[in-house]
């Protein structure tokens, strides 16, 4: 009785010290408070959009390298893309080299405490959807993922197609 008894109290050790193995780590990605930040260059973030977004006409042309062209928007013509000056530290624009249509997609980073808001309010109210000669755009949208600042004025497709890719590179 004793050798039976001594076999179960051995294997109820076992066991339990089988229960208190290596866990797995849990998921803890949906509690985490932490935002997702956009990282690298402004360039490199326009081709994760353009690399990302549901197939369209504008990013198929910008695959082909001939059709369009990515620059820096620099200070002096801050007013002509947005229709306003604000503090920003760097913004980049793609659009076509030569050809129509009226196209512009632009991301702007941020300063450090900037209202995003604010400036994303003044761009919506003040940008020119025309400033283009003769032609203009069909859709303006104008989201941000964190300090980054994405305004999409082309075809309502290409906007809403290249706007939601620009989301989901911050998590939304």
């Amino acid at each position: 009785m004793k050798k039976i008894f001594t076999a179960l109290l051995a294997l109820t050790l076992l066991f339990s010290l089988a229960a208190c193995g290596e866990k797995q780590p849990q998921d803890t990605s949906e509690s985490t408070t932490e935002p997702t930040v956009l990282t690298g260059s402004l360039s490199e973030i326009i081709d994760k959009i353009y690399t990302n977004a549901e197939e369209n006409s504008y990013s198929t042309d910008y695959a082909s390298e001939d059709a369009m062209h990515g620059f820096e928007v620099t200070s002096d013509r801050l007013e002509y893309f947005y229709g306003c000056t604000f503090e920003y530290e760097e913004a980049y624009a793609s659009e076509y080299m030569m050809t129509p249509p009226a196209y512009s997609l632009s991301v702007i980073r941020l300063k450090e405490g900037a209202n995003v808001e604010e400036i994303k309010t003044m761009i919506e109210d003040n940008v020119n959807p025309m400033r283009w000669v003769c032609v203009g755009v069909e859709k303006v949208i104008v989201v941000n993922v964190e300090n980054i600042i994405g305004v999409f004025m082309m075809s309502e497709e290409g906007a809403t197609a290249l706007s939601n890719s620009f989301l989901a590179l911050g998590g939304n």
